[in-house]
């Protein structure tokens, strides 16, 4: 993904599509209706108080990647996937 931004006596500003796992609806860009479905169940893995972190891996289709911080692994996981041709 091609990502457009400036770096200059102002600051960095970047323009990236992201989100939330609150965000996920009917009528937003993240969605759980057609068929996508997270790779793990956060409340399983003791994860279901930290926050989800979305963000766009494409300017063109609706394309997601969520992650959430795992403590216990020291790092990001991928919790939820989706890619889209709208």
């Amino acid at each position: 993904m091609g990502w457009q931004y400036t770096l200059d006596d102002r600051g960095f500003a970047g323009e990236m599509k992201c989100g939330v796992e609150s965000e996920f609806g009917k009528d937003s860009a993240l969605t759980l209706i057609l068929g996508d479905e997270p790779f793990f169940n956060l409340k399983k893995n003791g994860l279901e108080g930290n926050t989800i972190g979305c963000f766009a891996t494409s300017d063109v289709y609706n394309n997601w990647d969520c992650i959430v911080y795992s403590p216990k692994d020291g790092r990001f996981r991928l919790w939820f996937q989706q890619a889209h041709a709208d």
